[in-house]
């Protein structure tokens, strides 16, 4: 049997996190990433990467309903870089200032591919294009740092695409939309073993009704992947920040600086990262509209055709 385990020296890298998928929500937790990283040690920041199964060179045209589109890039330093590119915002008015309440509650529209290539400009460099995720494993890690005798012992996850493995990652984020693309059975084993999803994945994943026929999709989709990314990024770095303050803890106890590892979970953290009454991918009253406009709409089939019969 072969050995999958693997060792890591805690004090030459930072936590790892893999993002599958470059759409809104992918990008958006990825610039989050990025902006958090300046000015902060390899140890504590998170080093990302971007995996996208299309080509760079593929763009996507129309525009989408966002509400939130100016709060997140606010949130993101990227909003006066929005307002200088004329194509993201068709409606101008739109994002003139803030002062205006009414204006604030306006669907705001917003240019797909422009939005996207703003999001893209910061992180591109950590961005492979053209791999799709196939796999997605868990394999046992002991960590190891400079003044610890002994090893902690983890999990870390691996990647893999049609060619090659990467990683390993303290946390995948799958945020590669519902992507049916490729075999079903990979597409389900990494929907099941992704550490978190946002976007759409987390739709595919938290639907109720499997046969709703898509039914239950809330339209603005893309508005609610953009705050997905927002919020999953404020939760690793909270998460970091308890890392650090632990550390801290366990250095002025004497302790050992692994202890973080079993005094601090990742998973009590992100677990908070799913789904609320403000952000749900979901419309809760799909039995209403079974007993409102599915049922009466067969109730009246059966009575049509029995009426045809005579």
């Amino acid at each position: 049997m072969i050995d999958r385990s693997i060792t890591e020296k805690q004090d030459d890298f930072g936590a790892r996190v893999a993002i599958v998928g470059a759409g809104f929500a992918g990008l958006v937790l990825a610039n989050f990433l990025e902006k958090k990283e300046v000015g902060k040690t390899m140890e504590y920041c998170w080093n990302y990467k971007i995996f996208e199964s299309k080509s760079s060179s593929i763009p996507i045209i129309g525009t989408i309903r966002s509400p939130n589109a100016k709060f997140v890039l606010e949130e993101l330093d990227l909003l006066e870089e929005a307002y200088r590119d004329n194509n993201i915002f068709p409606d101008k008015k739109n994002c003139s200032s803030y002062n205006n309440k009414e204006e604030e509650e306006e669907v705001l529209l917003v240019n797909r591919e422009p939005f996207l290539e703003l999001l893209r400009r910061n992180v591109r460099k950590n961005i492979q294009s053209s791999c799709r995720v196939v796999d997605i494993r868990i394999i046992p890690c002991t960590i190891t740092t400079t003044t610890a005798t002994s090893g902690s012992q983890t999990q870390k996850y691996v990647l893999t695409d049609d060619e090659q493995t990467h990683g390993p990652f303290d946390l995948v984020v799958l945020a590669n939309g519902l992507d049916f693309g490729g075999g079903k059975t990979h597409i389900m084993m990494m929907k099941n073993k992704a550490s978190i999803r946002i976007g759409d994945c987390r739709w595919h994943q938290e639907r109720r009704f499997k046969f709703d026929f898509g039914m239950t999709r809330i339209k603005q989709g893309a508005d609610i992947a953009i705050q997905d990314g927002l919020q999953v990024g404020r939760k690793l770095e909270q998460y970091l920040h308890q890392v650090h303050q632990v550390v801290t803890d366990n250095k002025n106890n004497n302790n050992s600086d692994n202890d973080y590892v079993n005094d601090l979970s990742m998973d009590s953290i992100l677990l908070s990262s799913s789904s609320n009454d403000d952000n749900n991918m979901y419309h809760k009253k799909f039995q209403m509209i079974i007993l409102v406009v599915i049922l009466p709409t067969i109730f009246a089939l059966i009575i049509y055709h029995f009426l045809l019969q005579k």
